[in-house]
């Protein structure tokens, strides 16, 4: 993994500068335009769980775009996730303005390289001295549920002199739905989410996604973290399940030398996913070969000196088809139960507002109690090279009194070529020192 995600971090922290420059570029007519929406009475526990051709009118209206004029073509929901796949019974989502047909998270574009990238966000607070978070959101109802898409390009129906990018769309969810009180408690908040993609070469590797988080309950809301969750990693034409998912690695990038030069270093604060190899074939890579990492960055925080935390966990197979995962864990931690469902709730404000930085996931089977850490098991000597792997990125902590907001950014980046030789991986990894394929 020589020069490892120089093409991304070129892009991240390059990103102030560069959206100043950014020219329209031409949209599609709008007969070539359109969307698939969802219907809330079909739905079950997560709103992509089963699609309906037409909005209700009456419950949550569930929406999806595809931003496909960049180089990072990606689906947006109005409920809270930036990737993903489609949902079943959906063959694809139309860029708004563009009208390129979007698939998946893909990168480069049209390319068969695709990402298991999918950002959700989680609210996690102490309310009346009770420890919520909300992760599942929903819309409003049709009209004032469905996203709000405006552009730059004067050529297009959809141009607004306020819109600041190729696509700016905004929607809005909470975590107040009918649906979704009856299921849990909530916290009585609404996100107002702002997504800015553009289609210029120099800014198309990247998509920008500002947040704003309001009470609209009664209750103070007191040490709340906010908290970023996705798959990692990384598949040249597989599906992006196991196995074809089942080799993806988490990283985190602190810095990196600046394109300036003269010495200087850049902080960047990324979490990243790629594919471990970048999957060669007879010794070669090939058009499928997923080559690349995408990641995300905070831009900014509502927080002075805000608690960032990095936490990654995956499972694998044995060969015998045993189940099994792993994570970082200091001395003295709870244990953690890895029934999919149990690990992922119970732990969830843990994570967030724990403060712990995990190491990269190729790190996993070296030994690092000396620095507190929980020695590697068994699972850890499968995972750190490569699992079915999702990571936590958080920040915090905060409070929020009735009718008070705040607000965060966040970039979603990709770059290509972090993997560099076909044999890198095989004659370069070593599980004891993994820095000798960073280097």
């Amino acid at each position: 993994m020589n020069r490892p995600l120089v093409s991304l971090v070129v892009i991240a922290v390059s990103l102030a500068a560069e959206v100043v420059l950014v020219q329209p570029v031409a949209s599609q007519p709008a007969s070539k335009l359109g969307r698939t929406v969802f219907d809330s009475a079909a739905m079950s526990t997560r709103p992509s769980a089963r699609p309906s051709s037409v909005a209700s009118g009456y419950g949550p209206y569930y929406d999806y775009i595809g931003i496909g004029g960049g180089n990072l073509q990606i689906i947006i929901s109005n409920f809270g996730s930036v990737g993903g796949d489609l949902p079943e019974g959906v063959t694809e989502f139309y860029d708004p303005i563009t009208a390129d047909a979007v698939r998946a998270t893909k990168y480069p574009r049209q390319s068969r390289i695709t990402y298991s990238l999918n950002w959700y966000i989680a609210v996690g607070a102490v309310s009346d001295n009770d420890t919520i978070v909300a992760d599942y959101f929903s819309p409003d109802a049709y009209p004032q549920g469905a996203f709000k898409i405006r552009t730059f390009d004067a050529a297009s129906p959809l141009y607004d002199p306020e819109a600041r990018a190729n696509i700016d769309a905004i929607c809005s969810y909470m975590d107040t739905a009918k649906s979704l009180r009856e299921a849990k408690r909530s916290l009585g908040i609404k996100v107002t989410q702002r997504t800015l993609a553009w289609f210029a070469p120099n800014v198309y590797d990247f998509i920008l996604v500002n947040y704003r988080i309001q009470n609209i309950g009664t209750k103070m809301l007191r040490h709340v973290y906010v908290d970023m969750a996705s798959n990692a990693g990384a598949s040249g034409g597989a599906p992006l399940e196991y196995p074809g998912r089942a080799d993806d690695l988490s990283g985190y990038l602190k810095s990196w030398r600046a394109p300036e030069g003269c010495g200087f270093i850049d902080t960047i604060n990324l979490v990243y996913g790629m594919d471990n190899d970048g999957d060669p074939s007879g010794g070669r890579f090939t058009e499928q070969s997923p080559l690349g990492a995408a990641g995300l960055m905070f831009l900014s925080v509502p927080v002075a000196t805000p608690q960032i935390n990095y936490n990654w966990w995956s499972q694998v197979y044995r060969p015998t088809g045993e189940l099994g995962g792993w994570a970082p864990q200091k001395k003295g931690e709870p244990r953690i139960d890895w029934s999919f469902p149990i690990v992922y709730h119970v732990n969830k404000y843990r994570w967030m507002s724990e403060l712990e930085f995990d190491f990269d996931q190729m790190w996993a089977g070296v030994d690092k109690t000396s620095e507190g850490w929980m020695p590697p098991d068994s699972w850890a000597r499968l995972i750190d090279s490569g699992g079915i792997t999702w990571h936590d990125y958080s920040f915090g902590e905060f409070n929020l009194d009735p009718g008070q907001q705040t607000e965060f950014t966040v970039a979603v980046v990709a770059g290509n070529n972090v993997i560099v030789g076909p044999t890198d991986w095989a004659n370069r990894y070593y599980p004891a020192d993994p820095s000798f394929y960073y280097a």
